[in-house]
């Protein structure tokens, strides 16, 4: 009995790669009009505009929900490699420097990322994992800080510290003082450095 010879998997690097290049611009431009927009106010077929490809070609990259969860890791994870929440090696100008880079980034996606998990469940799970690194970040920034001797060393109030470098550093607070209050980069880097020392002062 003669047997059929299994069919080889077809493998074409020029369309994986042509498919990852639509992926990137898909991301990049639900990025873009989240941040922009908000949540609601991004349709799928406003992404697809924005990417120039076809509302089929968005759809294929993924649900509303999780081209936004992947816009906010995009935008949130720097040169490094280092996924927000996750601080620096204690050096102070290191951090503001990123953090102030993330949030003007991102600040507009995380207040789309926080809508969006009131209403859909898988956004809502990502959250609670954001939310989990970032206080397992800050609270191993605060043991680096004071190590660098930018914070009082007390072992005591690491978790009051923690929380404090929360609301410096959350976009929360950047949204207020950049598009509330009008204050420029240059201001917010300043003033989330003092911010950051001050901290110790509590």
């Amino acid at each position: 009995m003669t047997q059929t010879a299994p069919k080889r998997a077809y493998h074409s690097p020029l369309r994986e790669q042509r498919a990852q290049e639509t992926r990137d611009r898909v991301i990049a431009a639900a990025a873009e009009l989240f941040n922009l927009h908000g949540f609601a106010g991004t349709t799928m077929s406003a992404i697809a505009r924005e990417a120039g490809v076809s509302v089929e070609s968005v759809h294929a990259v993924g649900t509303k929900g999780s081209l936004l969860v992947e816009a906010y890791t995009r935008r949130t994870t720097d040169a490094d490699g280092a996924a927000d929440g996750v601080p620096g090696d204690g050096d102070l100008d290191v951090l503001v420097e990123r953090q102030t880079a993330t949030n003007e980034r991102s600040s507009g996606l995380w207040q789309s990322l926080r809508a969006a998990a009131t209403v859909e469940p898988s956004v809502a799970t990502a959250l609670e994992a954001v939310l989990v690194r970032r206080r397992e970040g800050y609270l191993t920034a605060v043991d680096r800080l004071s190590e660098a001797g930018h914070l009082r060393h007390a072992p005591e109030l690491r978790e009051r510290y923690a929380a404090a470098l929360a609301v410096c550093l959350s976009p929360e607070t950047y949204h207020q003082l950049v598009h509330d209050w009008g204050l420029g980069h240059d201001e917010y880097a300043t003033w989330l450095r003092r911010a950051i020392v001050g901290i110790g002062q509590v």
